[in-house]
């Protein structure tokens, strides 16, 4: 009797039932297989067509103040350099001295010497020799 009594009581309601009775529609039978289907279809493409991890093309490197191109003015070798790498210079700065028979540390003295002298001095500086401006 307790046997009946289980069978004749409705575990879903009737619009569930409805929907549990139909067969589905063959878009939901075959969906998840025409989805796999795209799937590997496009792992399949994506192995076949390569596309190049590298694009050659030519390039231009320039920044908002470009490296100045220096040019002795005579074919020399260099004797000292007076800067490091990647530091920054200033104008009339001196950067490295080229082999001449010239002591440059001389050079450097005379320089200073005659850049603090006024125009109107330079008459009168003292000089050897018979040498008129």
């Amino acid at each position: 009797m307790e046997k009946d009594t289980l069978d004749s009581i409705e575990l879903r309601s009737e619009s569930v039932q409805d929907i549990l009775t139909q067969p589905p529609h063959w878009m939901i039978r075959w969906g998840n297989t025409i989805i796999l289907i795209i799937l590997v279809m496009v792992l399949i493409m994506s192995y076949l067509i390569k596309y190049p991890e590298f694009v050659p093309a030519p390039i231009v490197v320039t920044s908002q103040n470009p490296p100045e191109k220096l040019e002795a003015r005579t074919n020399s070798k260099i004797e000292k350099i007076f800067i490091k790498n990647h530091k920054e210079v200033h104008k009339n700065e001196i950067l490295m001295v080229m082999q001449s028979t010239a002591n440059y540390k001389d050079v450097l003295a005379l320089k200073k010497i005659v850049d603090s002298i006024s125009p109107s001095q330079l008459q009168s500086f003292p000089l050897n020799g018979n040498l008129t401006f």
